[in-house]
């Protein structure tokens, strides 16, 4: 059952040193899954070796041993949102009864691996309700001590977590287990309404040891808003829309830049132990408040969910390499390219792209583009024609190859709806 690596064979990025992300490479395999699903399936064989017998998945490892760091705890909730976006795109059921290996040995059905990975969020939930933070949760610069702290980013994470094993259960047609994480999605959500809801927009998180609240208005100093819990508060679709659309409100009026949506305001100033390596970044630079390219393509494909198509192409368009062909002294990388960063104020040089093209941003946009705005959805029995599309668009056409065939797509617009 074990894959064999070789040289020969093709797979993702595998990055510095010859180490492969889990979370990263997932994403990758949502979108490749449409280009080239064989590519898709041969990562998916990969990183269902990288799971440990307690349900714990690895961030980072490096084959043929596998194995690497665990407790990055957004990554339990990847593993079914990017097998569930490949089964889509295939029909390749099957898949699900394959058994892999764990880390420690011991082999079970992919199936079963992702319900174990999620089981894991479920058991590490803190007192209002929320999965751990573990050592970070997705933005790996922020990884507070200690690691119970609470994220309500891996909160909304597990409730489209929850949603695809929802999907897949029921394709199955297991009626039982679909109806148990269903169950378990609704009350995460209503967990998430109670505890992080702060009056305009999402919390971010809440730490263990002294209590302190980061992403409300009553934060002390930096860290009032962060742009990622706004937009899964659309991406989960388990939230109500209205709160959805005031968050991404919130985040247009006070993270907006006129190279896109920053991560965090304000930025950290200094250090702080229980943040972490957040701080040590200058302000305005990576994940301390630039425009982080991933996270503006979740804005993108926020709006579109909430079904405002004008915003969803803005959001889009502001962060692409494209709109800054006449300012290439400014940007300062190549102008075809995404960069993991765009930095903004306060650091000195707002606007300089930094990190092209080793940024997971590739795939969202991608998404982005093809899946929210176009509106082109596989599906477990075909396309979903659903787009979100800008008013002023008369319309579009579209060619989208799927399970063999190609279908030609002509949309008209004629009332300017979006």
């Amino acid at each position: 059952a074990r894959f064999q690596f070789s040289n020969g064979e093709r797979c993702f990025n595998w990055g510095g040193g010859g180490s492969m992300g889990f979370r990263d490479n997932g994403q990758w395999l949502m979108a490749t899954a449409a280009t080239d699903p064989e590519l898709a399936r041969k990562n998916i064989e990969i990183l269902s070796h990288v799971q440990h017998a307690d349900g714990t998945v690895t961030k980072i490892f490096a084959p043929p041993e596998w194995d690497g760091e665990t407790g990055f705890l957004d990554n339990q909730a990847w593993y079914p949102i990017f097998v569930n976006a490949y089964l889509k795109e295939t029909g390749d059921m099957d898949m699900l009864q394959r058994e892999f290996p764990f880390v420690q040995g011991g082999d079970r059905k992919l199936l079963d691996k992702m319900a174990l990975a999620m089981e894991v969020m479920w058991d590490r939930r803190g007192p209002r309700g929320l999965p751990a933070t573990g050592h970070a949760d997705w933005n790996d610069s922020l990884n507070p001590t200690p690691r119970s702290s609470e994220s309500v980013f891996n909160a909304m994470m597990f409730c489209a977590g929850c949603r695809d094993l929802e999907e897949i259960y029921g394709r199955l047609g297991r009626k039982e287990d679909a109806e148990l994480w269903a169950g378990r999605r609704d009350e995460m959500a209503r967990a998430i309404e109670a505890e992080a809801w702060d009056g305009r927009w999402y919390r971010r998180m809440f730490l263990a040891d002294s209590g302190r609240t980061l992403g409300s208005s009553d934060s002390p100093g930096w860290g009032k808003i962060f742009l990622e819990p706004q937009a899964w508060a659309a991406l989960c679709r388990s939230l109500p829309a209205e709160r959805a659309g005031r968050a991404m409100d919130s985040a247009r009026k006070l993270l907006g830049t006129e190279f896109g949506l920053k991560l965090v305001a304000p930025p950290c100033p200094e250090y702080e132990e229980e943040t972490g390596a957040v701080g040590i970044l200058n302000m305005g630079f990576k994940e301390n408040g630039s425009v982080y390219s991933h996270a503006n393509a979740w804005a993108a494909c926020a709006e579109a969910v909430l079904g405002r198509g004008n915003l969803a192409y803005k959001a889009f368009m502001d962060f692409q390499p494209i709109v800054m062909n006449d300012r290439a002294e400014i940007r300062e990388i190549e102008p075809y390219v995404l960069s993991a960063q765009v930095q903004a104020e306060p650091f000195i040089k707002p606007g300089r792209g930094r990190n092209p093209w080793v940024t997971g941003s590739v795939a969202w946009s991608w998404l982005a583009a093809t899946q929210y705005i176009l509106g082109v959805w596989p599906e477990y029995g075909g396309l979903r024609i659903d787009p979100c599309i800008p008013s002023d668009w008369p319309g579009f056409e579209v060619s989208r190859r799927f399970r063999g065939a190609t279908y030609r797509i002509k949309v008209n617009n004629p009332d300017g709806l979006c």
